[in-house]
Parts: C-alpha cells; sequence; structure tokens
C-alpha cells in the first residue's frame, strides 16, 4: 500500500493550482497525457483542505481499473479516509451513508469517495452525495465523460469546488454534451499543452514516421460505393442520420483494416532483429486483436493481448512483464486509451485509429512517458492514400487521414522529413495544405459546410 510521501509540486503544477484557486476552486485543467493530471489535482484537493479546514472529496473515473489507481494517489498525498463505490450497488450504498452521516457531524473531516461515470449517475448516489454539508469538491477525471447522457439529471451542482481534468475536454460530435460540461465546471483555467511538456522535459521527445498505405481494389471498390452513397444522402431533403453514421462507420472499418497495414507490420517486424525489440505497443482495429497477436509470436516474438478480454489482475501482471521485458511486444486496440499507465513503452505502431483526436492524442500521450533510461520515444503511423483514387475520392480520404498526421508531425523532433514523406504523395493533388490541418480544425469546416466529405 502506497504511504504519504513529500511531493513538492513542479513550476508548472504550482500554476495549476493557483488558477484553480483564483477561479474560486473551479475550472477544467486541459493538460497533456502524462504530465500529472491526477496529482496536480489531490494537490490542488490538499489546498483546499489546508485553507477550509475539512474536505470530502469525491472522484469520479471512467473506468473500475481506474478506481485503484487513484486510491494509491490519494494515499500518497495523504489521503486516509475512503469509499469505493462501483459495482453492486448493495456493497456500497450503506458505507457512503454513514460517511456523509459521519462527516456531517464532524467526527471525519477529510475524506475520500471513488466512484466511475456509471456509478455516479446512479439515483442512490445522488441521493446520498446532495446531502453533503460543505466543504465538497469534486475532480472528474478525463471529464469528456462528464457530458454523456446519464449524467444530465445529477445532483452534483451543490459541491463547493468543481475540477475537470482532460488533455481534450471538448467532446467529439457532441457540442451539446461539451456546453454541459463547461457550464458546470466553467471554462479551461489552466492549460499545458503537449509542446510545453516536451520543452520543460514533463514529456520525452519523439520521432514520427508515416507509412502510406494503398487499399487494395475490393476496399477503394467498397469505399467509393458508400462515399456515393453519402453524397446523395447529403443531398436529400431528409437526411436519415443514423444511415450516414452506419455509412461513415463502415467507411472508417475499411480504412483502419486495410490488408496492406498487416502486410507491411510484418514484413517490418520480419526484418528486425527479434532481441532488439522491446516495449512496443500495436494499435489496431477491433477484431484483429488474434490475428495481428498470433502472427507476431509466429515469428519469433514475445506478444501479448491487451484487450478487454484480459481480466485487470491478468493486466496488471502483462503491464509488469511489458516493464520487465519479458513481453516485448502489446496488441491493443483501446484498453490503453485512457488511465493504464505504460510509461516503459518506447515504440507504438498505429494501424487504425478513428478521427477522434482525444483517442490518438491520449494515445501519444501514454507513450511519451517519462521512463529511466528512455530518452525519445518512436511512433509509426498506417496512413491510407490511395494511389488508385480519383481526385476526389482521394481528398476525402486524406481529409479524413491527414489530421492524425498534422497533430503528430508537428511536436516530433524529425517533423521535416516526415512531411516530405507524405508531402509526395499529395502534390499531384494540390493537398499539401491538408498537411497543417489540425484535427479539430477539419471538424468545424465539416459543420461550416454540411456535407463536404
Amino acid at each position: 500500500m502506497a504511504q504519504q510521501q513529500e511531493i513538492k509540486p513542479r513550476p508548472y503544477q504550482e500554476a495549476a493550482i493557483a488558477a484553480v484557486k483564483q477561479n474560486n476552486w473551479s475550472g477544467i485543467l486541459e493538460m497533456a497525457t502524462g504530465t500529472g493530471k491526477t496529482i496536480t489535482s489531490l494537490m490542488i484537493a490538499n489546498e483546499f483542505y489546508r485553507e477550509k479546514g475539512r474536505i470530502f472529496l469525491t472522484i469520479i473515473v471512467p473506468f473500475t481499473h481506474l478506481v485503484e489507481q487513484w486510491e494509491e494517489s490519494c494515499r500518497k498525498l495523504g489521503f486516509t479516509s475512503f469509499t469505493l463505490c462501483f459495482g453492486n450497488k448493495q456493497s456500497w450504498t450503506g458505507k457512503l451513508q454513514t460517511d456523509v452521516r459521519d462527516f456531517n457531524l464532524g467526527i471525519i473531516y477529510k475524506h475520500v469517495v471513488i466512484t466511475t461515470y456509471r456509478s455516479a449517475a446512479a439515483e442512490e448516489f445522488n441521493l446520498l452525495i446532495e446531502k453533503i454539508k460543505g466543504k465538497s469538491f469534486l475532480i472528474a477525471d478525463e471529464c469528456h465523460y462528464f457530458g454523456i447522457s446519464s449524467l444530465r439529471g445529477h445532483r452534483l451542482g451543490g459541491m463547493e469546488a468543481k475540477l475537470g481534468l482532460s488533455a481534450t475536454p471538448d467532446r467529439w460530435w457532441d457540442e451539446e454534451g461539451t456546453k454541459f460540461i463547461t457550464e458546470f465546471f466553467g471554462e479551461t483555467v489552466y492549460e499545458y499543452d503537449m509542446k510545453t511538456a516536451i520543452q520543460t522535459g514533463a514529456l520525452t521527445e519523439y520521432t514520427y514516421h508515416p507509412f502510406i498505405i494503398n487499399l487494395t481494389d475490393d476496399e477503394l471498390e467498397r469505399y467509393e460505393r458508400l462515399t456515393k452513397r453519402l453524397i446523395h444522402l447529403y443531398g436529400s431533403d431528409h437526411p436519415d442520420p443514423e444511415e450516414i453514421r452506419e455509412l461513415n462507420r463502415k467507411r472508417a472499418l475499411i480504412l483502419s483494416k486495410a490488408e496492406n497495414k498487416k502486410a507491411l507490420l510484418y514484413s517490418i517486424f520480419r526484418e528486425q532483429v527479434r532481441e532488439d525489440v522491446s516495449h512496443t505497443l500495436v494499435y489496431c482495429a477491433p477484431g484483429e486483436v488474434d490475428e495481428i497477436t498470433k502472427n507476431l509470436a509466429s515469428l519469433g516474438y514475445r506478444v501479448h493481448r491487451f484487450d478487454s478480454k484480459v481480466n485487470l489482475a491478468d493486466r496488471m501482471q502483462l503491464l509488469k512483464s511489458f516493464a520487465d521485458g519479458a513481453i516485448q511486444i502489446l496488441v491493443a486496440i483501446k484498453c490503453l486509451d485512457e488511465g493504464v499507465d505504460v510509461p516503459s513503452t518506447k515504440t507504438a505502431y498505429f494501424l487504425a485509429s478513428t478521427s477522434n483526436p482525444r483517442e490518438f492524442v491520449q494515445r501519444r500521450g501514454r507513450i511519451l512517458r517519462t521512463y529511466p533510461g528512455k530518452n525519445i520515444a518512436e511512433i509509426y503511423d498506417f496512413i491510407v492514400l490511395p494511389s488508385e483514387a480519383g481526385d476526389q475520392l482521394y481528398k476525402s480520404i486524406a481529409s479524413k487521414e491527414l489530421p492524425r498526421f498534422a497533430e503528430f508531425s508537428r511536436f516530433a523532433i524529425n517533423n521535416f522529413n516526415a512531411r516530405e514523406i507524405v508531402g509526395k504523395y499529395l502534390r499531384s493533388y494540390s493537398l499539401e495544405y491538408l498537411m497543417d490541418k489540425l484535427p479539430w480544425e477539419v471538424y468545424y469546416e465539416f459543420k461550416e459546410n454540411l456535407g463536404a466529405i
């Protein structure tokens, strides 16, 4: 069990503490993944406690495996009294009721409740939490989840202090959810971006290597057919949003699961010296974990899947084996996106990624966490730019694939080389400008043009 230890805030953490305090203990910390949002927020909670003399701290996290991580961090900063609220309601409602009562009576004066967004939406949780009388502090980890519809009826508004944490607080394709978040927490009061984090040594420098991938004839034909249907729908008087969503999902899957990505991946690992490979992540599309894990293992690598089928206890052992080098490669889908610490990672291959920047920005942040003996990280990105596509279709695909390139390449130490690689594929289409179009720029342009695909 972690013991309390003296943790001195770094200059950027001191700035974050001051910003929240000056904003009446509320606001959003928009800090790059890997820069210590958890510890920073608990330092702020401790500052609140020092000033107010009491604190009932409620922490909401997106996944159950993060409850234990947050409890450990809390203990490091001097919190010792806990209620863990997740899973079966009967297992925690009685204790929560007692702890709220004892806090209100002054029997306990420094207490922490850690729950998940699912449990925080429960009526039982809300009815008890709203009974807290003063000195209450809410921390919402990955606060973009706070915009989910099930939390719209929450009773957390009486919290004296409200702090949201996220590298990417805006919700993708959900302006209503984003508005709900900012109305509750307020605007971003402190930002610590990727560039600054790398410059100050809070994150590791990295190189970025884009691989250009062709679609097969069948994949290109299917993508084109779906695109034509989308164009027809956008041009109709009453387009069906569900059908549009499904068609976009199918197009995205074609890009994510492009066969040539896997063929290139295997050829890369065939050419490597097996024992030189370590601390490597491979992100793939849903349904491909087994195939890729099996094929990499057949090449002689010590590789393991890391997805939802791996239980919580086994995950921790896997991550330890990965850090120790016993496992060379982890093949993952989304389980490593939020909250799972893999700071020992030195190399990552992005075979699949959605257009949602929250996903790939957080993945990059996890890869750039500092670790003893790790001076630089390497990112390999598989980008679909089909040479056989016509001008319009090529632009459609490039517009979806290149915002990730723009985001990843801009802070890479080999930025110029990465741009040279991709630029030569874009020049004949006069699309070089897409290399500088960041995800949210493309998003807002699309919303403005209503149907530009």
